[in-house]
């Protein structure tokens, strides 16, 4: 039989009187809380009525439809609209927990919730400063990972879910509002946090497979140009934003302006550190892959800078538990620079194509843009990919570096370059590395091993190596050329390979001519 609220709160008082010193002393009834039609169930030690609210104490329990609401002391107050046994508005005090009918729990030492609007106010205090709302990113069946949300104050907008026969209603979070000392535990993998933080639930709802029970977006951004809004790992990672989305079941999270670091494991190294900067950030949590576009600037002490115009991608695996680098690809306009501090010599590359550093095998290679690529011949002239240092330039159309890692960062191993290959040496042991070229050749392809102080250049079928050393009158003109240098006296050997003349015909001087500026070396 269901009590007006005059005999539930008498009914409570009454139990606390009658108890005997160190009794429980709790009872309970039915109230109901806003427009709902089911009544709430309430348990307290104390109770009492003044006509226009009733105030609990000790042990407070209330379930209802939104949950089961657990606080100190709690207050219920009548709006002018309430008929007498209805009450919208419950204020609650000291280690507050309303755990939701649809999942999430709030933690706190303050609370306002009004059951007409479903909305409510969270606060912390002095003694328990911060409000938590955590809530699981799986149903259950599946392995159970966490969000965990933080902050000083937090806004809550509820949402009444349609039921199906004699089903009881079941209310979920439709959005929260956080502001002072935000941060989100997302599963322990990152730490995010900012001044400002909103979660939104999605508005067409969510249908995955992947058994999500929070779909939605976490926005972060800071107060201003000095706020906080940034994630952090305990690996070390550290970015920075502008502002950060975070979608919750897609594990995605978004940077707008991002700047900072991320750590990753090297195979028989220490973790090494990746700098960065672009103007957004996708970083996908399943796949570990970073996706930066525009103006990206990356930088490793083992590979050197790399900046690019269009994107980078940047992908991780997790290996016996370390997160090992797998590979990095960019597009559009990319330079790489690397500094020989060894041999202090810094090497220079421009890529317009695809450049694709696969760091499990140790492979870097370069392309330059084709027709294939949505770019016709002509302007593909002049995008080749193009490689300086103190010896010299070469410009191809494809570049390979096989290296290895050392103690000073990359160890070239052997480089490849091929199509349309224009090579010019300033000189052999990099002394003229201000001077103009005084070595010019073209060739099809072209293999340079460092440890052998060597480099072949190759010719396709049909076609001629040609190799001009401007200061030593020399001319070869053959199907390959092996070029050699000597590591004691630095004195270099050409030598033609197969079919070999050492006099240009008038084709093959043209062809020079048609490639290079000669008249620019005297200037």
């Amino acid at each position: 039989m269901r009590l007006s609220i005059m005999q539930a709160v008498c009914c409570v008082s009454l139990l606390v009187t009658a108890s005997l010193p160190g009794e429980s002393g709790h009872g309970s009834d039915w109230l109901q809380l806003g427009t709902g039609t089911d009544p709430v169930v309430v348990d307290a030690e104390f109770g009492h009525y003044d006509g226009d609210s009733v105030t609990l104490r000790g042990g407070v329990a209330l379930d209802h439809q939104i949950g089961t609401l657990k606080a100190r002391e709690a207050i219920l107050t009548r709006a002018s609209s309430d008929r007498e046994d209805q009450f919208s508005r419950l204020d609650m005090q000291g280690n507050i927990r309303v755990l939701m009918t649809a999942g999430g729990c709030f933690h706190c030492a303050n609370a306002e919730l009004d059951f007409n609007s479903l909305t409510g106010r969270f606060y912390g205090d002095d003694f328990q400063e911060y409000v938590t709302y955590t809530d699981n990113l799986n149903k259950e069946g599946v392995e159970q990972s966490s969000l965990v949300l933080r902050s000083r104050h937090m806004a809550v907008e509820m949402n009444r879910l349609d039921s199906e026969g004699d089903e009881p209603l079941l209310h979920n979070v439709q959005q929260i509002t956080a502001d002072q000392n935000v941060t989100v535990d997302y599963n322990r993998e990152f730490m995010a946090a900012g001044d400002h933080m909103v979660y939104q639930r999605y508005q067409n709802g969510w249908d995955a497979d992947d058994g999500a029970v929070m779909p939605g977006v976490i926005y972060l951004r800071p107060s201003d140009f000095y706020g906080v809004c940034q994630v952090t790992s305990r690996r070390g990672d550290l970015i920075k934003a502008q502002e950060i989305e975070i979608d919750v079941p897609l594990q995605i999270v978004t940077f707008d302006k991002p700047k900072g670091a991320v750590y990753v494991a090297a195979k028989e190294e220490e973790h090494q550190r990746i700098d960065f900067s672009s103007e957004t950030l996708s970083w996908d949590q399943r796949s570990n892959l970073l996706t930066l576009r525009n103006k990206v600037v990356l930088y490793q002490k083992v590979l050197g800078k790399l900046t690019c115009t269009d994107k980078a991608l940047l992908c991780q695996e997790m290996v016996d538990g370390s997160r090992e680098l797998k590979w990095i690809e960019a597009t559009g306009t990319t330079e790489m620079t690397y500094l020989d501090e060894a041999n202090n010599d810094t090497h220079y590359l421009v890529c317009h194509g695809r450049v694709y550093v696969d760091a499990s095998n140790r492979i870097t290679t370069l392309d330059a843009p084709s027709r294939t690529d949505g770019m016709d011949e002509k302007n593909a002239i002049g995008k080749q990919v193009y490689f300086e240092d103190c010896r010299g330039m070469v410009y191809a159309d494809h570049v390979r570096l096989d290296y290895d890692l050392g103690d000073d960062g990359v160890a070239p191993k052997k480089l490849t370059v091929s199509g349309n290959v224009k090579i010019l040496n300033r000189s052999a042991d990099g002394s003229g590395s201000d001077g103009p070229a005084i070595q010019y050749a073209l060739a099809d392809v072209v293999e340079y091993v460092p440890g052998q102080e060597q480099m072949v250049l190759y010719a396709n079928e049909d076609r001629r190596v040609l190799f001009y050393d401007r200061i030593n009158k020399v001319q070869v003109s053959a199907p390959a050329v092996n070029v050699r240098r000597d590591g004691t006296t630095g004195k270099e050997t050409v030598e033609g390979i197969g079919d070999v003349r050492f006099t240009f015909a008038s084709d093959e001087m043209n062809a020079l001519h048609e490639n290079f500026d000669f008249e620019a070396a005297y200037r």
